[in-house]
């Protein structure tokens, strides 16, 4: 009897780790004995690698790899999506699928074959050529020739397997397959990627149905609740409304839009009574009023006496003291008050006789950054800004009309405790007169100025350590300045360990006078436009030692009545680059000139380079001192260059008015 179709399938669900002992559901293996041409269908979603291998027979290894073709007819070595290819079982015993490489997903394999047709040893057989087999039994192969047969049709083996690969790379449409039979039918997942229309074809049958869960994503529901207006608590099942929307602020809204009903953060309504209230007596609840209350009376109050309850004003009504007390034992304890409105804090101190600690007045105008002030003692008449006294009670006026708080805090404590108590007084300072910075009073004198001296006037003078003395201007015949009422100090000289004798001045010396307690005026240069002071020398860092990079630096030096001018150069590091340092001279219309022969040329070593210009003789230029006798102009221009790589130097000038 000839050898029949093989047709054997499996599923793959798991990676292979070895190829001599392949783990569970990561083979399917068929016996190819007597198998030519074969081929293998992977279907299912998957991501992973199949590799079709095949072996000889009588051995239990020796696994080799395939070569498969696809119905294309485009060479294949492995199979990494779902598809058909085929190949040649005819040299292996035995052909199997293995995954060389999984992720996830199950691939559903199928391998056929179909009996070796080609000549060979052996005898017993019949001529070549297709048997007739009735119906019912063997199927003959048929020849390679055969005519494909599709669909539900009659003919050979090579027949049907031509026409089943022409109808897969047809495509197979769903209307040919058959309806899935009576009964309960597994269908497996399937996968979506597009839209589903279902179409109910039939009424729910009577009685109880159950639905799952359904989502509605379009159209609106209608639902109808069975309540009506007060007629009994709600179910966990009715439909309610939440039509209130709680505030802070009243919210502003667009006149058309609807909107929830408006409530504070406690639930009650906002509300605008637009009526008057309705005769009788109406409690209204707690007013806050932030502006001018205007109070319009439509009617004269009756005849009799008429009663009209609490009114409250803000103005011209002096409020009552504020206080505050407290007891500090602690550093930085402290007892504060609120000044606002108040114009003068009193302070009532008493400490006990333990008493060890420093208490300071203190102020605030923001409420967090606090500095200290002066409070009058009155006890002693005297300003200040601390208290340390032990086992006494004193009071102090501060001056509070400017702060938003003042408080008495311990800057330090050791021991013992201070009772303090502030009282704010509304209204202006205690104090008549203007205060400096540290609390004391300025008085204003009587007398004006050119005036004879009368009555009591504030006087100004110096302490010579037994009595106060006025400071006179000078008097007529001494040198007095015409500036009436200017008052002059006169520098002295010491002539003997009591006597200072005044030392004059004179603009400048002249013949035969001996200078006799005077100093000479120097004069100021002129240049051309206005005065300068003369000067010493002046010494100048241009830049400390830093890594320059490639650029050039401009300094620009006005020399005022300097003779000459050095430059310093100190060199740390050339780093293969080249330095060049020279002098310019700016004229009056503000051009620059290279001064001839003020350059040090491009340096690429020395460590110390030494530029130096005016008049005199220098000594002989070398290859890093470098002197040019010329006139040192007015304005002069340092100019470096860092040329090819950036350079480590410090720079400085000197200045020499000798």
């Amino acid at each position: 009897m000839p050898l029949g179709d093989v047709l054997l399938g499996g599923s793959i669900t798991a990676n292979s780790t070895s190829s001599t002992a392949p783990a569970a559901g990561s083979t399917v293996v068929m016996d190819a004995n007597g198998i030519g041409p074969a081929s293998i269908q992977v279907e299912g979603t998957f991501v992973g690698t199949l590799q079709v291998e095949g072996r000889l027979a009588g051995t239990t290894t020796g696994w080799s790899a395939v070569s498969l073709t696809t119905l294309a007819g485009v060479p294949a070595t492995t199979i990494t999506l779902p598809g058909i290819w085929t190949f040649n079982a005819a040299p292996f015993s035995q052909i199997r699928v293995r995954s060389t490489a999984w992720t996830s997903g199950t691939a559903v394999v199928t391998l056929g074959g179909s009996p070796y047709s080609g000549s060979g040893g052996g005898g017993g057989g019949g001529g070549g050529g297709a048997s007739t087999i009735a119906d019912g039994a063997d199927v003959a192969e048929g020849a390679t020739t055969d005519v494909a047969v599709q669909g539900d049709n009659p003919g050979t083996i090579s027949a049907k397997l031509r026409g089943l690969n022409k109808s897969i790379a047809a495509g197979i449409p769903i209307s040919t397959l058959p309806a899935l039979p009576t009964g309960a039918n597994v269908i497996g997942a399937v996968t979506q990627s597009g839209t589903w229309n279902v179409t109910v074809n039939a009424a729910l049958p009577t009685g109880a149905n159950v639905i799952g869960a359904v989502t509605q994503s379009g159209g609106p529901w209608s639902v109808a609740g069975a309540k009506t207006s007060n007629n009994a608590a709600p179910g966990a099942t009715n439909v309610g409304a939440l039509v209130g929307i709680a505030t802070a602020a009243a919210p502003s809204l667009t006149e058309g839009n609807q909107v929830g009903l408006s409530t504070d953060l406690a639930g009650n309504q906002r509300t605008i009574v637009t009526a008057a209230l309705p005769t009788g007596a109406n409690v209204i609840g707690a007013v806050t009023q932030s502006g001018t209350w205007n109070v319009s009376v439509n009617t004269a109050l009756p005849a009799g006496a008429n009663a009209i309850g609490t009114v409250g004003v803000t103005a011209n009504v002096t409020p009552a003291d504020r206080t505050a007390t407290g007891s500090v034992a602690a550093t930085n304890a402290n007892v504060a008050l609120t000044a606002n409105g108040c114009g003068t804090v009193t302070a009532a101190i008493a400490t006990n006789a333990s008493w060890n600690g420093t208490l300071t007045f203190q102020a605030t105008t923001d409420g967090s950054n606090w500095i200290a002030i002066s409070a009058l003692n009155v006890n002693t008449g005297a300003f200040g800004q601390t208290y340390a006294t032990a086992n006494t009670n004193a009071l102090f006026q501060i001056n509070t009309a400017a702060y938003a708080q003042v408080r008495v805090i311990a800057l330090t404590y050791s021991a013992g405790s201070a009772t303090v108590t502030l009282e704010g007084s509304a209204g202006a300072s205690c104090f008549p007169g203007l205060l400096d910075s540290a609390g004391r009073l300025i008085a204003v004198g009587a007398a004006a100025s050119g005036a004879a001296v009368a009555g009591n006037p504030v006087a100004m003078g110096t302490y010579d350590g037994a009595n106060v003395n006025y400071a006179r201007s000078i008097p007529s015949g001494q040198g007095a300045s015409t500036n009436t009422g200017a008052v002059y100090a006169a520098v002295g000289l010491s002539v003997g360990s009591t006597t200072m004798a005044p030392w004059g001045c004179q603009n400048a010396f002249g013949d035969a006078i001996t200078p006799s307690n005077y100093g000479a005026v120097v004069g100021n240069l002129f240049n051309g436009a206005t005065f300068d002071r003369p000067r010493s020398n002046v010494e100048v860092v241009i830049q400390a030692s830093t890594a320059t990079i490639v650029q050039t630096l401009n300094t620009d030096i006005t020399t005022f009545n300097a003779t000459s001018l050095a430059v310093h150069i100190n060199v740390t590091n050339y780093n293969g680059g080249t330095l060049t340092v020279a002098l310019q001279w700016k004229d009056a219309n503000g051009l620059f000139w290279p001064i001839p022969g003020a350059t040090t040329g491009a340096k690429t070593s020395g460590a110390d380079l030494v530029l130096v210009i005016g008049r005199g003789t220098w000594p002989t230029t070398t290859t890093t001192e470098f002197y040019v006798p010329f006139p040192l102009p007015r304005t002069v221009r340092i100019v470096q260059t860092i040329a090819t790589q950036t350079i480590t130097y410090s720079a400085a000038y000197s200045l020499c008015c000798a």
